[in-house]
């Protein structure tokens, strides 16, 4: 007869990661972590960060009119509505 018997499992949505210094902590760790196991993100990372940045400054300058507005505006008039 088998029995269910639970596993110790590490479930890394379970670990609470709030905005705080043991968030900041965690985050860091991981990314030291995947940055010493695989050598290949040492020339990446660099690059995301850039990358990211550059994001995060077009986003802060782009003006949203009305957040959750469509993006498919109306023809101006009904002259302009070709069928």
């Amino acid at each position: 007869m088998q029995e269910d018997l639970p596993y110790a499992q590490i479930n890394a949505s379970k670990i609470p990661a709030d905005r705080n210094i043991g968030g900041m902590i965690f985050a860091a760790g991981t990314v030291l972590i995947f940055f010493w196991g695989i050598p290949l993100l040492r020339y990446m990372f660099p690059a995301a960060i850039v990358l990211g940045c550059g994001i995060a400054v077009a986003l802060h300058f782009v003006r949203f009119t009305a957040p959750g507005a469509s993006w498919i505006l109306p023809p101006a008039s009904k002259k302009d509505i070709r069928l």
